[in-house]
């Protein structure tokens, strides 16, 4: 999890959600868990920047006089602090 917040620069309080696909790359032995060489592998490429944390929010709903009040913003570069040379 810790990893998870890392990469999504803030703390994980939900779930994590993750295609069969995607997983099955992971899950080298298919034993349905990451051992330590997989989940060594998944860091790494997260470390090199080839595989992101997509952080969805999602908020209770709430009484607006307009739908346009509300902005998102997203940059891949904020996601991951540190030296991107």
């Amino acid at each position: 999890m810790a990893l998870v917040e890392k990469g999504a620069s803030f703390p994980a309080t939900g779930a994590v959600i993750i295609t069969d696909e995607l997983w099955n790359s992971f899950d080298v032995d298919e034993d349905g868990f990451l051992d330590a060489k997989e989940f060594l592998d998944v860091s790494h490429q997260m470390s090199l920047r080839r595989l992101y944390v997509e952080p969805i929010l999602v908020f209770p709903a709430i009484q607006v006089r307009h739908d346009y009040d509300f902005v998102t913003t997203q940059h891949v570069e904020d996601a991951v602090p540190g030296d991107h040379s």
